[in-house]
Parts: structure tokens; sequence; C-alpha cells
């Protein structure tokens, strides 16, 4: 099976595939991560809110340039320039306030930096006659007087320092760039060592081992080799092989090395084939050795870097947690470090004892763990909930996390703090009447500039509406609440699709109302679009041959497909006869998947109304929790297989043809939480797919590149 972008592939299911259609987008558990709240009588009419500006600037240092970046005879030279582009790159132009750009340098040894004495133009005031307008550039230059400097290498920093100027985000207000100093020979070395797919790989899946070497010398382009080589590390590793390697020795020339002499990283690859080598992990090690000539240090041309390649049907853990994971899902928080934005997997937990936690990973840092190994924590995590987790839904625009709790608390938090990832859990408290029990189902979506609103359904059959506004720093301002609807039945499903929202409750209701509207406090209208003699399940929308249609399953196991004004289409419903407990799609292929309490997984032909059963029916040895459809979002290209996690602790991965596509995954636990999928970068673009999963007490990944898939 090859990824949509590519040419049609011969399947099993090629031609069953034409056959099956319905465009649908999952939008019950979307964009899926938390914060905490208590529970009292809902708030008054909110007053209306202020109007926005239309829009905001934001001042990036784009580019800072060194002219010489390499000076030979510091005498001769004297001086260097300073070249910073700083850029506007938001929606509005700056019309007050004062910019100052700061250039700065230290030894690369030291840590005190020394102000640059001559900054020509480092200081910009602006007013309506002198705006800084959006999409426009400006430059910024300062003289670093080398003469008296001893020879090595020095780091030249600039800082954009705003003064009354309101900002999108100062992520990108500094950098940093390198000068050279009277140093007479080049120094080569290897900074990192990559593995796509990612450990820890399948054994079979060829392996592209990637290496990035600096010089951090003299500019030079030299000749030299790079030497590709791996060792079973059981217990120790006796002899390095390049055997496996495809080329396991690869010799550059200038040409080749030309980026080592333009201060550029130099990458260089080779594949390794896991099918000749037998399950375990393994030392890779990369060096590099020049042809000719010498470098400043010699004894740090190597790096090793470990890989484990597992068996058939088996998958180590990539770390693990004290509990079962229950809940995960991937947002985003700010590196300490350089205040960038990193992933982050946020992951709710239930231990032994019954107490459910949360949890936050910097992705990165669970990548790079030891298998078997215990997840590093970011500091201040976790964070005690004290209930169980019922909702767990992230809105990536605002920055907020929220987790419904079965004792009827929103916790709220709010991961958009500029200074630190150790700040991570910062919550903050709404408040629901004392007889809300477990909240559901959580809708979050941006309804202006640093302001999110969230509706939330309960067990008492009422709809919330939560308002949560952030100021420019990130901190929340003010939450407010408001009861918008009351139902009747438990809430079971809520989705903002199109401008509306719609409901699904306990006894089997279909409700739609305005997107943003609280019928309670705005009078806006509520329609009920259908009626069943069951429990919601679950609500998606699709397009076939054009029209959008609503996809509802049923608690009796019926699926429904029906228009936007509320009628069941031709075949409807469909009746298979076990709980639904989980429906994704395939909205590019038209590919609708239901699985079931008793552990099957159906495929949905829309054209003729029909599900066929899949072949994984007497595979799964228990409930389907989560499927999760590999569709190409984000523009990528999908391979369109289908992972589907179950109570009997195993991951399964099925085609398009509805069946297996590789051997069931073992994990330590039942597979109940979110599964995050991405795709792998390599050579030649997006080269496959990765899923990560929790099962039990352990953190999976599962790589399948599409050129196993053919």
């Amino acid at each position: 099976m090859r990824p949509r972008s590519r040419p049609p592939r011969r399947g099993r299911g090629q031609a069953r595939r034409a056959s099956i259609g319905l465009v649908a987008a999952l939008a019950a558990l979307g964009v899926g991560l938390g914060l905490g709240l208590g529970l009292g009588q809902p708030s008054e009419p909110e007053p209306p809110a202020p109007e926005e500006p239309t829009g905001t600037p934001n001042l990036v240092l784009r580019r800072v340039a060194l002219n010489p970046g390499y000076v030979e005879d510091p005498e001769a030279t004297q001086v260097v320039q300073i070249e910073a582009t700083i850029a506007n790159d938001g929606t509005a132009d700056v019309t007050a306030g004062r910019l100052t750009v700061e250039m700065e340098f230290r030894a690369e040894h030291e840590t005190a930096y020394t102000r640059v004495t001559l900054c020509v133009v480092c200081s910009f005031a602006f007013s309506e006659q002198n705006p800084f307008k959006a999409g426009e550039t400006r430059a910024a230059t300062g003289v670093l007087s080398v003469a008296t400097l001893e020879p090595g290498r020095y780091l030249v920093r600039v800082r954009l320092v705003a003064q009354g100027i309101e900002q999108l985000s100062t992520a990108d207000d500094e950098r940093e760039a390198l000068l050279l100093v009277g140093v007479v020979q080049p120094e080569y070395h290897p900074v990192a060592v990559t593995f796509r797919p990612p450990s820890p790989v399948p054994q079979g899946i060829p392996v592209t081992v990637r290496v990035q070497i600096e010089n951090t010398g003299r500019p030079e382009s030299p000749e030299m080799v790079v030497l590709f080589e791996h060792c079973l590390e059981a217990p120790t590793c006796l002899e390095y092989s390049r055997a496996a390697f495809q080329r396991g020795e690869i010799r550059l020339g200038p040409e080749e090395t030309r980026a080592l002499a333009e201060g550029k990283l130099l990458e260089v690859s080779d594949v390794l084939d896991t099918a000749k080598l037998q399950a375990g992990r393994y030392l890779v090690r990369v060096r590099v050795q020049l042809l000719e000539g010498r470098e400043l240090d010699e004894t740090n041309n190597e790096l090793i870097a470990r890989l484990t390649v597992s068996g058939p049907g088996d998958t180590d853990a990539v770390c693990r947690l004290e509990g079962e994971v229950v809940t995960l899902g991937q947002g985003v928080g700010t590196s300490p470090e350089d205040n960038r934005p990193v992933a982050v997997l946020y992951v709710g937990v239930k231990g032994p004892d019954g107490a459910v936690t949360l949890h936050a990973f910097r992705k990165e840092d669970v990548d790079a763990a030891e298998p078997g190994s215990v997840c590093p924590e970011i500091e201040g995590s976790p964070l005690a909930l004290g209930a169980e987790i019922a909702s767990f839904a992230f809105d990536r625009k605002v920055k907020l996390l929220y987790v419904g709790l079965a004792d009827g608390r929103l916790v709220i938090v709010n991961v958009d703090r500029p200074e630190t990832l150790e700040a991570q859990f910062r919550t903050v408290a709404a408040s629901f009447p004392a007889d809300t029990r477990a909240l559901q189902v959580i809708a979050p979506h941006l309804i202006r500039s640093r302001e999110s609103e969230a509706f939330i359904g309960a067990l008492n059959g009422n709809l919330y509406r939560v308002r949560v506004r952030k100021g420019e720093r990130g901190d929340v301002l003010s939450i407010t609440t408001a009861l918008c609807f009351q139902a009747g039945s438990p809430i079971t499903a809520v989705v903002i699709f199109q401008g509306n929202k719609y409901l699904g409750t306990q006894d089997g209701t279909l409700y739609r109302m305005p997107e943003d509207a609280c019928p309670r406090l705005d009078g806006a209208r509520v329609t009920t679009l259908a009626t069943a003699g069951s429990a919601v399940r679950a609500v998606a929308f699709g397009r076939v041959a054009s029209r959008t249609y609503i996809l509802v399953g049923l608690g009796n196991g019926d699926v429904r497909m029906l228009t936007l004004g509320g009628a069941d289409v031709t075949g409807s419903p469909s009746r298979l006869g076990e709980p639904i407990t989980a429906l994704t799609f395939d909205d590019k292929d038209e590919i609708v998947y239901a699985g079931t309490a008793q552990g099957t997984v159906y495929a949905l032909s829309a054209s003729a109304g029909l599900f066929q059963r899949c072949a994984l029916r007497d595979t799964i040895g228990g409930p389907v929790n989560v499927l999760a459809v590999d569709d190409g979002r984000e523009g990528r290209p999908g391979s369109g297989l289908v992972f589907v996690g179950a109570d009997d602790a195993k991951l399964y991965v099925m085609d398009a043809s509805c069946e297996l596509a590789t051997e069931p995954r073992r994990a330590r636990g039942p597979i109940r939480a979110q599964i995050v999928l991405e795709g792998i970068i390599g050579i030649f673009g997006f080269e496959g797919v990765r899923a990560l999963y929790g099962g039990g007490n352990g953190l999976y990944t599962l790589t399948i590149p599409f050129s196993a898939l053919d």
C-alpha cells in the first residue's frame, strides 16, 4: 500500500475500495487535551466582549550575519560587521513604542556576555507617522572589534527588546552566530545520529541512519570517509560490523563536503537492513576520518546511538509509567532553553491505588528514552486529579488543555507560559452546579484572539459553556461559565461542525443549534434532528457525491446516516447488532470504520449503505476501544492504514481491504487511549507513518514505512 500522493497501489482491496464511499471528519476527540475547574451556580449573562483589533503585530529576528564570519588575522581584519534582519510578520502595523536591538558576544568556553560597544543602528521609535508595517523588514547593524581578541570560537548574540509594543509572540526575538578568530585548522565532528523510522523498529524494516557533521574550525572542504557500524549490545558490545549496511563506508570529495566550508551542517546517510539482524538492542557507531590533513581535535570524531530491533509481533515499550494509561494526547509547550514551541505528550494515568494523575512529557525526550525505562517527565508533572478522567481535549490555538473529571470538575491547564516548561501545570478553576456529574464531552474552539470557548456536556443533561480569556503574556485573565441548554438526558456527544453544534444524548436524541449559541441566554433556536431508542455513542460528518451527511453510532449497534436535515438516507440504519464503541474515517477514500464492544471492526460502503465485517473478527480478544486512520491530513500523504486498539492488549493494523497489514503488536495492558499518528520524513519526503499509543503502564511506538506496504 503506497501513500496517496504516489501511483495507485496493487492491493487486495483495490476493487473493493472503489465502491466504498463516505468522506467524514472525526470530530469527537479531534483536538484533544485539558485544564482544571470546580462546580457552582451558572454565571450571569456576560457583557458583550470588547471589539477586537483587526490584527496584532509580531516582531521577529529573522537573520543574523557576520561579515566576515571567519577571521584568520585579527590585527589585519580589525572589525567584524554584525547584520541583523528584523521583520514584522504579524497582521498589523506597529504604530507606537520602541524597539532596541542588543548585540553581545562571548568566548565559547565562557558564560558571561560582553556588550558590543559600537551599535550603529540599534534603536527604532515607531509612531503613526513612522510605522513598522506588517510584512516589512528593517536592518540593524553593529561593529565588533576583534583586533585584541584571543584566537578561538566566539558566540555573537542579538536580542530584540520591545517596549510598549503588543505582539503575538516573543519566541523568535533572539539568535546567535558563530565567529571564528585566528583558528588555523578545521574541526570536524558528528553532532547527531538519527534513525528513520525511529527506534524501536520491527525486524525486517530498512532503517535510514543519518548523521549530521559540522566544522567548528577553519572553513575547508575536505576529502573524508564516513563509516557506519553496528554492534549487538548483549550485554556488552564485542565487535562492530559494517555488515547489513548498504554501503558501510562512504567516501566524500571536496564538492560533496562544500557545506562544511560554508558553516552549514553536512548530512550523510546509509541504510541498515534489519532483516539481517536478530532482535535486540544495537549500538550504531558513525565515525568521520579525514583522508589528508589534521584538525584541531581528533578525539571527537565518532558518535554512538542506540537502535532497538523488535521481533515479530513484539514491541518494546518506549518507556513506562506507574499505572495504566487511560488518556493520551499531543499538544504544545514552551522550551525553557530557548522559548521555542515543542511537542508535548499529555498522558492520564490511573495508579494501582485508583488515583488518577496527569503527566506531561516533552515528545523529543520520550523518543530518546531508553526502552523500558521510566518516562522522562517535565518538572512539575504529574498533577493529581482526584477523580477519573471522563473527557480530554486540547485547544491548540489558545494553548489550553481541558480535562473533564467524573466528579463533575473541569481542570483547565494553561500551557502557554513562555517562561518555562517546569510550570507546565498551571491550573485554573470554574464553577458548575453541585449536581453535575461526569463531564462527558468537551468541544473547544477559538472565538477570537487569545480567547477559547468550550462546550461541555454533563451526565445531568446540561450543556455548559466555558470561556477562557488570556492576556498578551499568556496569563489567564478571566473564566466565565454559563448554562446553555437542558437536554433532559445525559449528553454523550458534542460536535462542532460548519457553524453548528450537534448534541447526542443517552436517550438517542440528536440536537442542533448555532455554533456559538447559548440558547438559555440568547434565545437561539434548538432543532431536534432525530430520535432513536438507544444512546448516541458517536457523531461525525462526511461528504458523498458533494453532499454532507451525519453519521451516528448507537449503543444498540445501529449506525444511522442522516442528511443535514435529519432524514435517514436509503439503507439507514445499518444494524450491526453490537454496541458501537469507536468510529473513525478515511475521508479521502470515503471509508467509515466502526468498532464494537464484541471486538468486531466493520467498514461502511456508503454507496451501498451496507457494512462489511473486517477479517479481524476472530482475532481481537476484547472490545475495540479506539480507532485511528492514517488519512494523510496536514498536507502529507496517507497510507489508508487503520490502527485498532483493543482490550486484549494488542494493537492491530489493517489496510483498506479490511485485512491485517502486519502482525498484532503486544502491549503491557489494554489499549484504551487515543492513538497519535505522525508522518515519517526521510530523504524523499514523507516515507511512512508512526503510531504512538499507550497500553497498560507503557508508551509504545509502531513505525510502518510506505515501502513495506507494496
